[in-house]
């Protein structure tokens, strides 16, 4: 029998990155940069791994559980009949808060036949982008026909 869940406040969940960032998100929860060590990406809600490794970047709940492990314990609780139904107990999503305090590398992002065939992952991934705020000093983001 599937339960009815309630509403859960999560922490932030900054996995370890190899670049600087973060005091956008800092700001966003509420907690100054040299109070808490904010990274450039938060995982919110996250039942997902960074490749090869254990732990880092599940969401602990508030319990001390990991999501992962709840959600695989009562799937149609978190997930509900239809998704459970279509896609088992695989959430199928990483949502991500992203602030980049330096310009990235060129990387790509594998479709989900490359990734089954060399990583044994079902998903490849796809991206899409909500921008919620951009430093004013930022150039690239100006129209070139604004630019003098």
């Amino acid at each position: 029998m599937t339960h009815h869940l309630e509403p859960i406040r999560l922490p932030a969940n900054q996995p370890p990155q190899f670049y600087r960032g973060g005091d956008a998100i800092a700001a966003l929860r509420g907690a100054s940069q040299s109070e808490s060590k904010f990274g450039p990406e938060d995982w919110v809600g996250s039942a997902t791994t960074m490749f090869g490794q254990d732990t880092n970047g599940l969401t602990k709940l508030p319990s001390g559980e990991w999501l992962r492990d709840a959600v695989l314990a009562d799937p149609r609780a978190w997930l509900g009949e239809k998704h459970v139904a279509a896609l088992g107990d695989s959430t199928g999503l990483l949502v991500k808060l992203l602030d980049a305090g330096q310009r990235l590398p060129v990387h790509f992002h594998p479709s989900d036949a490359f990734a089954q065939q060399h990583f044994d992952s079902h998903f490849g991934k796809t991206e899409a982008w909500i921008v919620v705020g951009t430093p004013a000093t930022t150039r690239a983001c100006t129209p070139v026909s604004a630019r003098r």
